[in-house]
């Protein structure tokens, strides 16, 4: 009896093994996925993917701005006038996600960003972050900016977790640039 329960337990930790990894290497897939999101959505706007951007924006924000259509609208004004304005992105780089945080049916992601951008004569780097939400276990992601105070996000994501860490706001930093002739 004694071999046949070393088997089995034997057995038993190569199994539990295998699924560890597998959901480590899920989390991992996740993500490289989320910081994929994440560049999109910001590089989105000055390139002119309206919809991608707001297919990643969080259905609550899509719908407080009026729909998918009067979004679209107010993205496209805004690309035209830091488009006129000599604005532009000059990078976007996501930093590693958290932890992965679930309340109810939702998980919870905050995920950091570096903005760099160009002004007539300037450029200005911005750290920001962004909330990942997903409601079917990481398999797709909406986001929601985290430039906005902390009660109107709770008006956004009612069920944000108490013990997700937001990342401190910070000021944007501008150093003047030589405009080349």
């Amino acid at each position: 009896m004694k071999p046949v329960m070393s088997v089995v337990c034997l057995l038993f930790v190569f199994v539990s093994g295998l699924n560890v990894e597998s959901v480590f290497a899920q989390s991992e897939k996740m993500r490289v996925q989320i910081r994929q999101d994440v560049k999109e959505m910001n590089e989105g706007v000055m390139q002119g993917k309206f919809d991608r951007v707001i297919d990643l924006t969080h259905p609550e924000i899509v719908k407080k701005m009026g729909g998918r259509e009067a979004m679209k609208i107010q993205i496209r004004q805004v690309y035209e006038q830091m488009k006129g304005q000599g604005i532009s992105i000059e990078s976007s780089t996501a930093g590693e996600p958290s932890e992965f945080v679930t309340n109810a049916n939702e998980t919870y992601v905050v995920v950091p960003f570096e903005l760099k951008m160009k002004f007539p004569g300037a450029r200005m780097t911005q750290d920001g972050y962004v909330i990942g939400i997903s409601t079917n276990q990481g398999k797709n992601w909406t986001y929601v900016n985290g430039s906005v105070k902390e009660d109107q996000l709770k008006l956004f994501l009612p069920n944000l977790p108490e013990n997700l860490k937001l990342p401190e706001k910070t000021e944007p930093i501008f150093e003047q640039i030589e405009e080349k002739q």
